[in-house]
This record gives structure tokens, C-alpha cells and sequence, in this order.
């Protein structure tokens, strides 16, 4: 019993407690209540539930480690109601004999109701300190609440006034003020399809990867390699060629296509990548994808911000 309920106190115990000469019942006692949440500690009946000792037992070696000023009675309960009935162990004085090997609280598997019960109780106590110590901070308080809750009404409000427009047939929908920086707005849609592809390839030579080494199904590898094909897809069509003119890249037999994909409207390459080693078997088969083109395995990359940083940083 002593390996199953304490083997994870023993390895805080200090060396001066061997020294005490407790008896088997008192280490056990003292370790039960090491077991126990600081500084409200347990009930008489927890510990007698916690070791199996009779009550009789329990109390009269708590006297004993009373007299040896290891234990000490708690005044109130976590809830800081007054206590007359719960017990814990000396931390000061485990601190001071022991600096350097203060005991860890061991997790225990109780309720969340009531951990939550014990914070609203820690919260309470503390919030009313607090007004004590600065007048009128409740009344301000309270004040803020209700702008705060006045403001959330108006919200809510304006919200639902918004979502019955939405749902009548005949409101004629707007798609809001366009960004007046074309520029701008291209380099962000180019910068965020670039980073999108380069998530993907590595997504996908991942999955092989894991198919390689038999942690994933090969059928399932194979349904997701053509879901994010289709995904990169999505991404070059929208995110780079919907930026472009393709009237005039075909006037130039798309000679310039690649150059337009990847530069920046200021003349800043936007994706630097650099092949350190060749095209290797992964494990399993990956589908050509958009992603797969522009980031073949076994490359590195660096994606240049939208903002250029300035000189000197």
C-alpha cells in the first residue's frame, strides 16, 4: 500500500525526516498529508479514508507529530470558512531544513466543480480586499459594467437589425469599399499563395512519408494526396493566375508567366528556393500537385514579406 498511494511523495521526503525516528503509522500519516493540497489540508476522516488507520489511530498520531512540530492544525478550510477538524504539514519549517527540496504538490483526480468552487472563493476574498484598500473601486467598477453591458446590448442589437437585412430577398447586398492600393492588395493575394503552396507540398511529402513508414493507411494517403492536389489547385488559380492579366501574357506566348507568378509589383522576388539535394523516394507515391512544382522535395525556401524591411534591420 505504501508503494501505490506514496511513491510519488518519497522522492521529495528530506534527509532530516529519516532522522525523526518516526514510526511506520506517523511516516505514513505525514506523507498522507503531504499527499493533501497546501495549506488546507485534510479532515481527520480524508486521512483515515486515505491510509486505513481508525480514526483513534489517526488522531493520536497526529498528537505525536503535534509534539514533534511536523503537523499543525489549519484554522479554515479552502474555502476560508473556519476549520476545527483539518490538519497539515510544517511547510515552513519543511522549507527551512530542506531549502532546496520544497515539496511539489501531487495532481489529484477531484471534482472540477469543486476546484472551481475554490477559485470563486479565492476570487471573492481577493475582490474584497481589494475594495477595502481603495474606496470607491467597487462603484467604478460597477459603473463599467454597465457601459460595458450597455455597449454589448447595442452591439447585439445593430447585429440583428444587420441579420434581418441579410435575410430579406429583396435587400440588394453590397461588397463593400474596395481597397484603393492595387498594388498593395496584389502583392498580399501573390504572398499568401506562395505561402499557401509551400504548406501544402510539405503537408504532402509528410503524408508519404508516414505512409513509408507504415503509420498511415496507403488508401488514406492516396485520398488525401488528391484532396490537397485539388486544394493547391484552388490556390495557383485564385491566389496567383486570378491577379494576373492573362491577355497579356498570352500576347507573349507566356513568356513571362513565371517572371509575373513570382515578383512583387516593387521588382522583389517573392519565393527563394534553393534545391540542397536531389529528388528522393520518400515511401509512397505523392501526386503532382501545383504545390509539388514550385517545391520539389528536398528544397529549401525563404518567402520574402509583402513590406520590404528597411536598410540596416
Amino acid at each position: 500500500m505504501i508503494a501505490g498511494n506514496y511513491a510519488n511523495n518519497f522522492q521529495y521526503a528530506p534527509e532530516w525526516l529519516w532522522e525523526k525516528n518516526l514510526t511506520p503509522t506517523e511516516f505514513m500519516t505525514y506523507m498522507a498529508l503531504r499527499y493533501f493540497s497546501y495549506p488546507a489540508g485534510p479532515t481527520v476522516a480524508m486521512l483515515v479514508d486515505k491510509t486505513g488507520f481508525d480514526t483513534a489511530v489517526i488522531e493520536e498520531t497526529l498528537r505525536s507529530l503535534l509534539e514533534r512540530e511536523l503537523v499543525e492544525p489549519c484554522v479554515e478550510d479552502e474555502f476560508g470558512q473556519p476549520a476545527d477538524d483539518r490538519w497539515r504539514f510544517c511547510y515552513y519549517k519543511y522549507v527551512k531544513d530542506a531549502p532546496d527540496q520544497a515539496p511539489v504538490p501531487v495532481p489529484d483526480d477531484s471534482d472540477p466543480e469543486y476546484h472551481l468552487k475554490q477559485f470563486q472563493a479565492r476570487m471573492a476574498r481577493s475582490k474584497e480586499a481589494f475594495y477595502a484598500a481603495n474606496p470607491g473601486a467597487k462603484e467604478a467598477e460597477e459603473r463599467r459594467a454597465l457601459d460595458e453591458a450597455e455597449w454589448h446590448a447595442a452591439e447585439r442589437r445593430q447585429f440583428e437589425e444587420q441579420r434581418k437585412k441579410l435575410d430579406d430577398p429583396n435587400y440588394r447586398r453590397s461588397g463593400g469599399p474596395i481597397n484603393p492600393d492595387i498594388n498593395g492588395m496584389v502583392d498580399t493575394v501573390k504572398h499568401l499563395g506562395w505561402s499557401a503552396l509551400a504548406q501544402i507540398a510539405g503537408i504532402q511529402y509528410h503524408l508519404a512519408e508516414l505512409t513509408g513508414l507504415a503509420l498511415l493507411d496507403p488508401d488514406a494517403n492516396d485520398t488525401l494526396q488528391n484532396e490537397l492536389h485539388h486544394l493547391a489547385e484552388a490556390v495557383e488559380w485564385g491566389a496567383i493566375r486570378g491577379v494576373l492579366d492573362y491577355t497579356e501574357i498570352e500576347a507573349h506566348d507566356y513568356l513571362y508567366e513565371e517572371e509575373f507568378w513570382n515578383t512583387f509589383t516593387d521588382g522583389r522576388e517573392i519565393a527563394i528556393r534553393i534545391m540542397v539535394e536531389e529528388e528522393r523516394d520518400v515511401g509512397a507515391p505523392i501526386l503532382e500537385s501545383p504545390a509539388t512544382i514550385e517545391f520539389p522535395h528536398g528544397t529549401i525556401y525563404h518567402i520574402n514579406p509583402v513590406t520590404p524591411k528597411p536598410e540596416g534591420k
